[in-house]
């Protein structure tokens, strides 16, 4: 089965968000590597890579939004929540990041040893 791949805009968009989750991955790859390496210095990228992943799901969605889906209930259903999630995910990540607001507590706390 072949993909289809969007055309104008939306194949801007999709390319630029292809190249912003790679550098996120890269991000976060560089993240840990400097963590493992340099654990005393408490360096971090794990904020550039909030960002850039946030900055990779905005650019995603003007793609779902020009898909050519079947035109039923369900899909429209699933569009709909899947572009909430990513419009979420898009104004979360530096709200978080920039700690304007702060993250939820632990759903499981750990137990004191």
């Amino acid at each position: 089965m072949k993909t289809r791949l969007p055309a104008g805009p939306a194949m801007t968009m999709w390319s630029s968000g292809k190249v912003a989750s790679i550098l996120a991955n890269v991000l976060l790859v560089a993240s840990f590597v400097l963590q493992a390496s340099h654990p005393e210095n408490g360096f971090s990228l794990g904020a550039a890579n909030d960002l850039v992943g946030s900055l990779a799901t905005a650019f995603m969605i003007p793609v779902a939004l020009s898909a050519r889906l079947p035109d039923r209930r369900s899909v429209r259903i699933i569009q709909a929540a899947g572009l909430t999630a990513m419009a979420f995910l898009t104004v979360g990540g530096p709200l978080l990041t920039f700690e304007v607001q702060s993250s939820p507590p632990e759903l499981y706390p750990l137990p004191a040893a």
